[in-house]
């Protein structure tokens, strides 16, 4: 699957392949002005730090969709896309019009000292300007395209991987169905049942989520939920899995408040993920020698913070300081050591899920034993989900 650094790397090939005839750059975030083609034939003004310049662009900041003129005659058109990762959003700015000015001399007479030589250099090239604009138009529409494209893609793969994964509790729904219908083990049956439409929800949610345009909370669906008692409930549905890899699933009671505001389905779906990923990357303990997936919580002023404990893989400490691990297709450098199964979505869907309440979720990885030059190295990964007690709008 494609990441965003592809994404980026993708349509900035495409612009600097164009670069003789056409002007776009790709902006993400905390970049303060554009880069047009990648500094590949730049218009020369471009090129430098103009005041004028800056002043310009901090005007589209907060516009995802933009066009105005700038100081010395260029019609810049800007559009700003959602990557669906800590990207945030990227915006393509392209100058699609120009328009000469009688008094270019006069707004270049402030140049720094070091770049007055560069003034009729500048004046000169304006002058040679001859935009059509529908091409460039057409251009700039053909940038926004391929890039909307590769993010779509992004998203429609993870939906396709997660939709794969509605294969098995729908195959066992079916199968218990038939069972009940048949008055086969029927308390079994209705059981598992009920256990695969929760899975079945579950999935669907995360797809919800994934596509949904708005990420602003519905405070009309909050409620008063016990996170313990929700945490016992998931460590039920997992329990099998843990026995399999001899993990024991502990949850520490310890004082202090354990229920918070929240859209219960939601927060189901950030505990679902963050716990599933701790007993899946966990390393097998043995009869003797079981490893633990321990939640424990410890609670502020106004915040419950839930921890998440296991031991497994490492989680480099790249993908905690850039977030990586939090992008939506993104799987983490050692998650595949054991072919274990994931779309890469869950971690991005928690954490939409903890932000729109107004929370965070912080992540620490430690060394904890084995030798890492033989590769048997355990770390100790902790996730703290940082979850307001009360929300308010």
């Amino acid at each position: 699957m494609l990441n965003i650094k592809e994404v980026i790397k993708s349509v900035n090939a495409t612009i600097s392949k164009n670069s003789n005839k056409y002007y776009s750059s790709v902006v993400v975030r905390g970049t303060s002005k554009p880069n047009y083609n990648n500094g590949i034939n730049q218009p020369k003004i471009c090129s430098l730090n103009h005041g004028q310049c800056k002043q310009f662009y901090i005007k589209s900041a907060e516009k995802d969709i933009w066009e105005s003129t700038c100081p010395f005659g260029f019609t810049v058109s800007k559009k700003s896309f959602n990557t669906a990762s800590n990207y945030g959003r990227i915006s393509i700015f392209s100058l699609v019009d120009f328009l000469k000015l009688n008094d270019i001399e006069t707004r270049l007479s402030g140049l720094p000292r070091k770049q007055k030589p560069l003034k009729q250099d500048i004046i000169k090239e304006l002058n040679s300007f001859n935009f059509d604009r529908e091409s460039h138009v057409n251009n700039k529409n053909y940038v926004h395209g391929l890039l909307e494209t590769l993010l779509i893609g992004r998203v429609g793969l993870t939906i396709q991987s997660i939709s794969h994964q509605f294969f098995t509790p729908l195959q066992g729904a079916m199968s218990d169905v038939k069972n009940i219908e048949n008055s086969i083990d029927v308390v079994e049956s209705s059981q598992r049942l009920s256990t695969n439409f929760r899975a079945l929800n579950k999935l669907a949610t995360e797809i919800q989520l994934i596509l949904s345009v708005s990420e602003e909370l519905n405070y009309n669906m909050l409620r008063r939920v016990t996170v313990h008692n929700m945490v016992s409930e998931i460590f039920e549905l997992l329990q099998a899995s843990a026995n399999e890899k001899h993990v024991r699933l502990v949850q520490s009671y310890n004082h202090g408040a354990k229920s918070v505001d929240a859209i219960p389905a939601q927060l189901n779906i950030v505990l679902s993920n963050i716990i599933s990923n701790a007993v899946k990357y966990s390393y097998n303990g043995t009869n003797e020698n079981m490893l633990e997936v321990k939640v424990d919580y410890k609670t502020t002023d106004d915040h419950l913070i839930i921890k998440v404990i296991n031991e497994g893989c490492k989680i480099t400490e790249e993908e905690i300081e850039d977030r990586l691990i939090f992008n939506l297709t993104y799987r983490g450098d050692y998650s595949g050591d054991r072919q274990r199964p994931g779309s890469g979505s869950g971690l991005y869907i928690s954490e939409q899920i903890v932000k729109s309440h107004g929370g965070s979720i912080d992540v620490k990885s430690s060394f904890c034993g084995g030798l890492v030059q033989c590769g048997t190295d355990r770390y100790r990964n902790v996730f703290y989900i940082n979850w307001p007690i009360i929300v308010e709008e």
